[in-house]
């Protein structure tokens, strides 16, 4: 199984990101960032809330999977389980769509294809399903073999491309966590 039981075990279930934990600094140095290159016609407010959100997901993986946040674009935890790159699903969708192209916003994986996929082990889908007060709550959807990816990319009936995840399932490439 290329799936370590361990590692699905671990990322089931609602993960908790306490807010006090976030660096809120780090996250408005990465969207500055993003906003003064490639904005892809996003306002800087669109720019830090998909950079905050992806923060939290990444930090909730690095959590439960004994991890660490990874410096740079390569992918985003460095774990036992290997190297993961992290992504946030697209609001309204079940399940994976994206894009493949930088002109388009919204989830964008042409970064994660033309580098990502060479470097990591697991692409891992989650999403934030709760915001109180003090904490975020996280959930996990779908760990995915990274080196299979492509084979699963089809393109949608609108723009965008999808992810044939129940295929993937089948050959052994994906797993549903939640």
């Amino acid at each position: 199984m290329k799936f370590s039981q361990d590692m699905v075990n671990a990322l089931q279930g609602v993960h908790r990101v306490y807010k006090n934990e976030i660096s809120y600094k780090g996250i408005e140095r990465q969207a500055h960032s993003i906003f003064n290159g490639n904005k892809n016609g996003r306002d800087y407010n669109q720019i830090y809330k998909n950079t905050e959100e992806g923060t939290i997901i990444e930090m909730a993986a690095a959590q439960v999977l004994n991890g660490t946040l990874h410096e740079g674009y390569d992918f985003d935890v460095e774990s036992p389980f290997g190297n993961i790159e992290v992504k946030k699903k697209r609001a309204n969708s079940r399940w994976l769509s994206y894009q493949l192209d930088y002109q388009h916003q919204g989830l964008n994986f042409t970064h994660f294809v033309e580098n990502g996929i060479k470097k990591t082990d697991y692409l891992l889908v989650g999403d934030i399903i709760f915001e109180d007060e003090e904490y975020f709550d996280v959930q996990f959807e779908l760990i995915i073999d990274s080196k299979t990816f492509m084979n699963y990319n089809k393109k949608s009936s609108g723009e965008g491309y999808f992810y044939s995840h129940y295929t993937a399932i089948n050959d052994g490439n994906c797993v549903i966590i939640n």
